[in-house]
């Protein structure tokens, strides 16, 4: 995919689709199916290892143990190879689980005869604009800090922009299907864009309440200390 291309996937991802910059043969797919899976190994790893190294500088033990989580926060070649390896199971179910979900999401929005390897470019072209930031991310993590753990203390703001992507995302998606697909507008707005959004809203929300119960139930132990190390 030329930098033209690519351009167009995140800005104007109806133009990407309409004039068949999806076409090509399988090899492309292929590719874009791993870097897919690559971006969501990626994006779940930092996830879980950052959420337990949160919990753990405020003194919270999360109950279920994951040794590998210390493992790929003290060395990135543990963090990239644990990501490769689940990047190509992620991949085999993109491309085949995925691709059906979002073939029948399409057929839901009036395509009924969609077909099928045109909903599975859609589905994966869209899937990079999640998954590239969530890699240019690691690898800028990886050049600028010596172990995750180093690079997650040093936490910025673009950590909290990769929000933003998944919910790019989905509009994406949309765009390909009206782009390629004659569905319904207002159906293919519910299940390509509503349902979603509403979907990467609910986890988001659930992860900040998760992080801000622990943080309020390790108060009181925490100033309960503090009052016994003053007497």
């Amino acid at each position: 995919m030329s930098p033209p291309q690519l351009l167009d996937l995140f800005l104007r991802p109806r133009r990407f689709f309409s004039e068949g910059r999806a076409a090509g043969g399988r090899a492309p797919l292929v590719a874009a199916a791993l870097v897919y899976g690559l971006g969501a190994s990626v994006a779940r790893i930092e996830h879980q290892a950052a959420l337990r190294l949160v919990l753990k500088d405020r003194g919270i033990v999360p109950r279920h143990r994951a040794p590998f989580i210390n493992a790929i926060a003290g060395d990135w070649q543990q963090f990239w190879g644990h990501a490769a390896i689940t990047a190509i199971v992620a991949a085999v179910v993109f491309w085949t689980l995925g691709t059906w979900w979002f073939r029948l999401r399409a057929r839901w929005s009036g395509a009924a005869d969609a077909d099928p390897r045109a909903a599975r470019e859609i589905y994966l072209w869209s899937g990079l604009v999640v998954a590239l930031p969530a890699i240019v991310l690691g690898l800028a993590q990886t050049a600028a800090f010596p172990t995750f753990r180093a690079a997650w203390a040093e936490a910025s703001l673009w950590t909290i922009v990769l929000i933003v992507f998944p919910f790019w995302s989905a509009f994406t998606s949309y765009a390909g299907v009206r782009a390629v697909f004659p569905v319904r507008r207002g159906r293919a707005i519910v299940w390509f864009l509503v349902l979603p959004w509403l979907l990467y809203a609910a986890s988001f929300t659930a992860l900040g309440a998760s992080l801000l119960h622990m943080e309020l139930k390790s108060s009181p132990a925490k100033t309960v200390r503090l009052s016994g190390t003053s007497t």
